[in-house]
């Protein structure tokens, strides 16, 4: 459940500088993948400047009260690691965001590029001390008539320092979203001794997909495209330690292999905003991963 009020001024004092600010509330309800829950409020505060026609620089300041929990009905089940993340923080952080931008169309382009790189530097103040670096990149190029091709890739690292270690809550927690074909948290680190299978989050992920899209030959007022894919990723790396989970009661499963998967989808446009139902099958996954042949996602913004 999310909450996220944003407001921006585009021309800052009359500038080619953009400002705004933003105040969000979180609850995340992870029981089903690590057993705990979370909730964050915080605001943040944002500039932003064009560095050429296609480039732009957005920096950020933003500070989120955190808290990790987990439920009395869960805390049976739950992994020594998650129980040890259980607490209050408070992140202070800074972060800049660079993007270069040629996509024609920014809701539904056809053809161009995005490479986005963000950091982000927590510590200026607060109780958590972490360096974290994503990068996300597209390529679009129109194969035939309405058939379009498409490259993705993301890649991200997070890294504790001045003595801290890298919380649960703070990792990269990855499944369909890097690779289809595995349910929602089910690549990367996990305790497999805990009776809920938890899954305790990577340090370090990356992955690539490459999809064709195309019509199925129904009216274009329909709105209905197909696709079809193949995703290949892996996350992998922890800061769970023996002392914060014994091996006598703890079975860390980790792996930095490659996990793959093809399949194909149905695109519609809906009257209520864009819906993609995908249907994946892995063909190359660990023992301990959990894998998802459907997936349904959607939604638009308001």
């Amino acid at each position: 459940q999310r909450i996220d009020l944003r407001f921006t001024e585009p021309r800052f004092l009359d500038s080619r500088v953009s400002a705004g600010f933003d105040i969000f509330s979180v609850d995340t309800d992870s029981s089903d993948d690590s057993s705990f829950q979370s909730s964050q409020l915080g605001g943040a505060l944002r500039f932003g400047l064009p560095l050429g026609e296609d480039t732009y620089l957005n920096t950020r300041y933003s500070y989120t009260k955190d808290e990790l929990f987990i439920d009395s009905a869960d805390l049976a089940t739950a992994s020594p690691a998650v129980i040890a993340s259980v607490g209050n923080r408070s992140i202070s952080l800074v972060g800049y965001s660079l993007t270069y931008d040629t996509l024609n169309n920014p809701l539904k382009p056809t053809k161009g590029m995005k490479l986005v790189l963000n950091q982000d530097f927590a510590g200026v103040g607060g109780n958590v001390n972490y360096v974290r670096t994503t990068f996300t990149g597209s390529y679009l190029h129109k194969l035939y008539d309405d058939v379009i091709g498409s490259i993705r890739t993301s890649a991200g690292h997070i890294e504790g320092w001045n003595g801290q270690g890298v919380n649960l809550n703070d990792a990269f927690y990855q499944g369909p979203n890097l690779v289809r074909g595995f349910d929602s948290a089910g690549i990367g680190p996990r305790d497999v001794s805990s009776l809920g299978q938890d899954a305790l989050g990577a340090k370090t992920y990356a992955g690539a997909s490459a999809e064709v899209t195309f019509p199925l030959g129904l009216p274009e007022e329909f709105g209905v495209r197909g696709a079809a894919f193949v995703d290949a990723g892996t996350a992998f790396g922890t800061d769970v330690s023996p002392t914060i989970c014994p091996p006598a009661t703890c079975t860390v499963a980790d792996s930095s292999a490659v996990r793959a998967s093809a399949g194909v989808s149905l695109l519609w446009d809906s009257p209520v905003g864009p819906m993609r139902f995908d249907f994946a099958e892995a063909f190359e996954a660990q023992s301990f991963d959990q894998k998802q042949f459907f997936r349904f996602s959607g939604g638009t913004a308001f």
